[in-house]
């Protein structure tokens, strides 16, 4: 990843309890669960011993941690990827995360969406968005 020097960004690479890029911004802390379409499918059949699977676990860590919680998914869904699932499917489970609270972003460039969205959310007040919120 290339950064321009003259951007006020500082990163640090460590192992994150939770989602896979965070920041805090002037609304709180902002978590990101980053998602290919092949590793989100994967995860909604990776169940553990209790009948929840993969995704469920980590979108309600992802929630409970973060003021801002944000899935990204990188890439499209495609009738090549989709293995078995029907698109409608896909489509309703993704309104339900939104309906939870999350928000979903595609892309195609997790890291450079994520880079945009720290440099958005620390340029602006978000007066309307901290009156939603309370």
């Amino acid at each position: 990843m290339e950064i321009d020097s003259r951007e006020p960004f500082k990163i640090k690479v460590h192992a994150l309890k939770t989602g896979d890029i965070s920041f805090e911004c002037p609304l709180g802390k902002v978590i990101m669960e980053r998602k290919t379409p092949e590793d989100f499918l994967a995860s909604l059949q990776d169940k553990s011993p209790n009948g929840s699977n993969r995704l469920e676990r980590e979108l309600l860590a992802l929630k409970e941690k973060a003021d801002i919680p944000i899935l990204l998914i990188e890439g499209k869904f495609t009738l090549e990827n989709i293995r078995g699932f029907r698109m409608l499917s896909i489509r309703n489970m993704l309104f339900a995360i939104k309906l939870n609270g999350i928000i979903v972003e595609f892309c195609n460039n997790a890291v450079q969406r994520a880079i945009e969205l720290h440099n958005y959310l620390q340029k602006r007040k978000h007066k309307f968005l901290k009156e939603l919120n309370g």
